[in-house]
């Protein structure tokens, strides 16, 4: 008589490969997630910045972004003065808040955390670089004086790299 179903060692020899498989997946899936998380946070500067570049040539006003720094970061955009982008609707364009996606933020250049969009041609006050960080990857946001907003890394695939 046959018997139909599987034997203890099929079933030994399935979860065995399972296990490998999740062995081998699961970094691979956790840098996958990292770099959506630098990708995300990234984009959505981009984002700001070039609409808040819109809004300085169209309103023919300065636009001023505010920036703050490290785990806790933020950024918010305001016609003419700086606002707070750690109180609930003080940024007349809008604000964004770090929601637990574990990414850090610095900046370099600017002028005092403040990327100042000038009215009429959407230049700068000054350039800058706003950079998001995790686990040794990092995905840069470069503002030149002119206007000019280029993403780059070189940890994140996808981007042009930043040397």
């Amino acid at each position: 008589m046959k018997q139909k179903g599987f034997t203890l060692i099929d079933l030994m020899v399935t979860m065995a490969v399972f296990a490998i498989l999740m062995i081998v997946g699961i970094p691979t899936m956790r840098s996958m997630i990292e770099d959506n998380r630098l990708r995300s946070s990234s984009e959505e500067l981009y984002s700001k910045l070039t609409q808040s570049k819109a809004r300085a040539i169209d309103n023919q006003k300065d636009v001023t972004v505010n920036f703050v720094t490290g785990q806790n970061w933020c950024y918010g955009a305001n016609i003419n003065t700086v606002c707070s982008c750690n109180v609930v609707n003080n940024c007349a364009l809008g604000s964004v808040t770090n929601n637990a996606n574990q990414t850090s933020l610095s900046i370099t250049g600017f002028t005092s955390s403040n990327a100042i969009i000038k009215s009429g041609l959407g230049t700068l006050a000054n350039s800058g670089k706003a950079t998001f960080s995790l686990n040794g990857k990092s995905v840069s946001i470069i503002v030149s004086q002119m206007g000019l907003i280029t993403i780059c890394s070189d940890t994140v695939g996808g981007y042009a790299s930043c040397l």
